[in-house]
């Protein structure tokens, strides 16, 4: 290859290493963001092992373009969705998931994205790309963007950072379709998540959080009890359990627990260690 067009990979694919390894959980776990999956490629260990003996150095960087923002501490790893449907120009994969996050609690994953179980185009598809399987709000029963056939999308929302700092990101979305807009804002402390919720008074609105299979979910007195967390929701109108089909891979549906949390107006959660 000419020197000029081997830099240039070399440098791309250094920089796509230290991207994956960033959002990489400690436990060697990729965050099941858009239409990724579980055991469809090699892990990002091995892909850093590999890229060593090729000479290929994962170079760090910061997610500002990305969209995408990670806190982590002793306790726990956040990632978040704060930027938006990316890339703007090729969207096919991309999910109706602005403000979605995804929590892993010492090691394990505690709130976790619904992930995807096929390609083909149908109720499963439409489902597992909507606003109602993330970690986010729904106002009333919009859609955050217009998601259709199996890989569009048509208009779409962005979020525009207001806050961005090592332990708050705040952000507001205005929806293209209708006057709705939501603003969000995560605060990270040591032992505690607190997530602030604000959309038109007008507007009713859901807040949903996906557990992972393996994390056992009650609910009492608005407080949401759980093996390795206690979330506390405050100015919610009814907060309860639903069931939803976790898809961490390829033709595999796992029946898991979703808590939804009605609110109008503004919405208080706050996530704590046990």
């Amino acid at each position: 290859l000419d020197n000029s067009l081997s830099d240039l990979i070399k440098y791309t694919s250094e920089i796509m290493l230290g991207s994956l390894e960033k959002v990489t959980f400690k436990n060697g776990d990729i965050p099941l963001l858009n239409d990724s999956a579980f055991n469809v490629y090699p892990t990002t260990k091995e892909l850093l092992d590999y890229s060593e003996k090729l000479g290929i150095q994962a170079t760090s960087i910061k997610l500002d373009e990305s969209g995408y923002r990670k806190y982590q501490n002793r306790h726990y790893e956040c990632i978040v969705n704060i930027g938006g449907i990316k890339a703007h120009y090729m969207p096919g994969h991309a999910h109706s998931d602005i403000f979605n996050f995804i929590l892993y609690v010492n090691d394990k994953p505690f709130i976790v994205d619904t992930g995807i179980s096929t390609y083909d185009f149908g109720e499963r598809r439409m489902i597992e790309r909507s606003t109602v399987s993330h970690n986010t709000v729904q106002v009333r029963n919009f859609e955050q963007a217009e998601i259709w056939s199996s890989f569009r999308v048509a208009k779409r929302a962005n979020a525009k950072i207001i806050h961005d700092s090592p332990d708050k990101i705040k952000a507001e979305l205005d929806y293209v379709t209708t006057k709705a807009k939501h603003t969000r804002e995560f605060v990270f402390k040591e032992e505690e998540i607190k997530i602030s919720d604000q959309v038109n008074p007008k507007y009713k609105a859901k807040a949903y959080l996906h557990f992972h299979p393996d994390v056992e979910v009650d609910i009492i007195d608005n407080k949401i009890i759980t093996n390795l967390c206690e979330i506390s929701v405050f100015n919610s109108n009814n907060c309860y359990i639903d069931e939803y089909m976790y898809a961490p891979e390829f033709n595999t549906l796992i029946k898991s627990k979703v808590v939804i949390v009605e609110f109008n107006d503004k919405l208080e959660t706050q996530i704590k260690r046990i």
